[in-house]
């Protein structure tokens, strides 16, 4: 490979990305070690009240007598008979071979008390084995230095481990607030986080230039998820501003949860190589707790439109598919095809920072990586002008995490408008005349912690 002006600009990105991140890993994130001791006993006391009810309960004793000797609470095998065979349940999902699903989103439709039993032991045993006690198995004083990688992923994305505070759960709240309240800033200071809105989607228009996309970024009265969302639930522009007005009258999310739906899982699901059906069967199982007014169930409104079933919401999904890619996006159509056919030519592709991915990848991969790379590539590059500032200038504030499109910091309460602007500039306006190919605006949203408050409190 030979070294071009580009290729330089790429080895000097990692490099000094490398030294940044060690010291954002030398500088750690706080742990409340009394907080987490206590809680691993609460769990405990929690879990074990939980167990000795459920085996005592309706279902598990059908369950029993259904397996005699063979009974096992823990076999997904047996709890699909039981529920799909014996009790007559309709799957809401299927596996990839075609099996009903036994997974947490599957059996969280199910109006079972013991079933809900049994996935929240699940969780609270996760809560406790894989984080608290993780970060006291990790913590050193009080304090805990998370490993940064860049020399793992392929796509020169990062990776997080000892332990892997990227992956802290976020979608049940109840678990999101026993993990979260064990991480903190240090003593008298705040966390002050700095989220790249939608970089994956802004860093895919100068590969692509998509015109749609790039107006659906660049013009904030338009709204890519909300369109999806309209065309996946069939919802009429009248009929989506009736769910808005509700949602501002009751205090509730209808609107902003339906948009959520369509946005995980149909259009980045979509983005990231995925299909009608495994979208459908996710957003189908979904629709049985979204509500679009405080009497009627997305489900129900489905059923109404003649949508009955799952696999009339597959076909639905299909047609929806082709409207996202041939109507909506075909400049992006376009270029996922004629990249993947210069990629099979040439065994690599280029990516816009300079980095080279090569070797045997599936169509999902070459389309994916250059966005994934490129969007954390422009991260790293703010991390370290950050981190150069804060040296050279002698800030008390310092880089103490890192996620996907996220930099955390440990702030001092004196500095945190001096940060926020600082990132602000970084993220949005020298990182374009640094990467001058970067062709739609970059958002920046601020989160924090009041003095002395856990990760959990951001807001």
């Amino acid at each position: 490979m030979k070294f071009t002006p580009k290729t330089l600009d790429a080895y000097k990105l990692m490099h000094e990305g490398i030294l940044s991140l060690a010291r954002a890993e030398r500088n750690g994130i706080y742990c409340d070690v009394d907080y987490c001791k206590g809680m691993i006993k609460h769990l405990d006391r929690q879990m074990s009240r939980m167990e000795s009810k459920l085996k005592d309960s309706e279902f598990i004793t059908k369950w029993r007598q259904q397996y005699g000797q063979k009974f096992n609470m823990g076999s997904n095998t047996q709890l699909a008979d039981m529920l799909y065979n014996v009790m007559g349940l309709e799957p809401t999902a299927y596996t990839a071979k075609g099996n009903p699903s036994t997974d947490a989103d599957a059996l969280s439709s199910i109006d079972i008390p013991e079933i809900q039993d049994m996935l929240r032991i699940k969780e609270l045993e996760k809560a406790k084995t894989t984080y608290l006690e993780g970060f006291l198995r990790e913590q050193v004083d009080g304090v805990i230095h998370t490993n940064f990688n860049l020399h793992l992923a392929r796509s020169y994305r990062p990776s997080t481990d000892s332990p892997n505070l990227a992956n802290v759960p976020v979608r049940n709240p109840e678990i999101k607030q026993i993990v979260r309240n064990a991480i903190k800033a240090r003593p008298g200071h705040k966390l002050v986080c700095a989220d790249f809105k939608g970089i994956e989607v802004g860093v895919g228009c100068p590969y692509h230039q998509d015109k749609n996309m790039i107006t659906y970024v660049s013009d904030k009265s338009t709204d890519m998820h909300r369109d999806a969302a309209k065309d996946c639930f069939i919802i009429s522009p009248e009929m989506w501003s009736g769910i808005v007005a509700e949602d501002k009258k009751n205090k509730t999310t209808y609107a902003k949860d339906i948009r959520q739906e369509a946005k995980g899982d149909f259009v980045f699901s979509q983005f990231y190589g995925d299909w009608y059906k495994s979208c459908a069967g996710s957003m189908w199982q979904a629709s049985f707790a979204l509500m679009v007014s405080a009497e009627q169930t997305l489900n129900q409104h489905l059923h109404k439109q003649g949508i009955k079933n799952l696999e009339k919401f597959e076909q639905h999904i299909q047609k929806c598919e082709n409207i996202l890619w041939n109507e909506r996006h075909p400049d992006y159509t376009k270029w996922k095809k004629n990249w993947l056919i210069t990629y099979e030519k040439n065994g690599y592709f280029d990516t816009l920072t300079g980095f080279r991915c090569s070797g045997v990848m599936d169509r999902k991969r070459v389309c994916n990586y250059p966005i994934q790379g490129s969007a954390f590539h422009i991260m790293l590059q703010c991390i370290i002008w950050l981190d150069e500032i804060m040296l050279k200038e002698g800030w008390d504030s310092r880089i103490c995490n890192q996620i996907y499109d996220d930099i955390m910091v440990d702030c001092h309460p004196d500095e945190e408008q001096l940060v926020k602007d600082t990132m602000n500039h970084l993220m949005t306006t020298r990182i374009k005349e640094h990467w001058q190919w970067i062709n739609v605006p970059l958002e920046v949203e601020f989160e924090q912690t009041g003095i002395d408050q856990s990760w959990y409190h951001k807001h």
